[in-house]
């Protein structure tokens, strides 16, 4: 009789693959750093490119890592007692010089003693999405709030760029969900790994949302997150 011949795991694989991705590309960064530290006029537009798209797809490999575990019930939520203004400062310092090279300016509105509780690890990674993507449409503005609205904390980010697409709006007011589509130009991933988040965590039978709108500065685009 013939043995049966191992199945081969590929989602396994596949955040295997990532890891060693995220890994390789964190030394790229890296090397990236040191290049501009040492001599900060050399091809600094191209450089301050290549760090944004190598950030930017780091952080994507993170997402791809954390739905993995979601998805297979293998990640834990880490939910701390957190001040919100000195965390939201701490995510944001790897975007302060590319904002800065790029004249565009980034204001945080948050209460100094704001207290929440969430999963530091995964909203951190929501920020940096939310950043990312405000970087790269915003005219000259990102700003950053943060309140307490019925027992939830509101955290939103804003800019004044074109807002997002209409398209895009109706079709996430229409479905109150976000899924992956690998046919159009933008697979959705983000989107879908912030409403993953915003779903694990709940209190008192209430979960987490996002939602999105152009009530940013001057109509540009506005992302919340609420969390209960």
């Amino acid at each position: 009789m013939d043995e049966k011949k191992p199945s081969i795991d590929f989602s396994s694989i596949l955040a295997s693959c990532v890891h060693d991705m995220k890994n390789s590309l964190s030394m790229v960064i890296n090397t990236l750093d040191d290049i501009t530290d040492n001599d900060a006029h050399a091809h600094p537009e191209e450089i301050e490119r290549l760090k944004y798209e190598s950030k930017r797809v780091n952080n994507q490999l993170v997402q791809l890592l954390a739905l993995y575990k979601i998805g297979n019930k293998q990640y834990f939520l880490n939910i701390t007692e957190t001040n919100v203004r000195d965390f939201v400062e701490e995510t944001l310092i790897p975007h302060v010089d590319l904002l800065k090279k790029r004249n565009i300016a980034l204001k945080i509105e948050i209460d100094n003693e704001l207290i929440w509780y969430f999963d530091e690890a995964l909203v951190k990674s929501v920020i940096n999405n939310i950043v990312n993507n405000a970087y790269q449409y915003t005219k000259d503005q990102v700003c950053i709030s943060a309140k307490l609205n019925n027992n939830n904390l509101k955290l939103c980010i804003t800019d004044n760029g074109n807002g997002y697409p209409e398209e895009m709006l109706h079709k996430f007011e229409k479905t109150q969900k976000t899924s992956i589509n690998v046919n159009t130009g933008s697979t959705g991933l983000g989107l879908f790994f912030c409403r993953q988040v915003a779903d694990l965590h709940t209190n008192k039978k209430k979960s987490g949302s996002i939602e999105l709108d152009n009530n940013g500065i001057d109509g540009g685009g506005r992302f919340t997150l609420s969390l209960p």
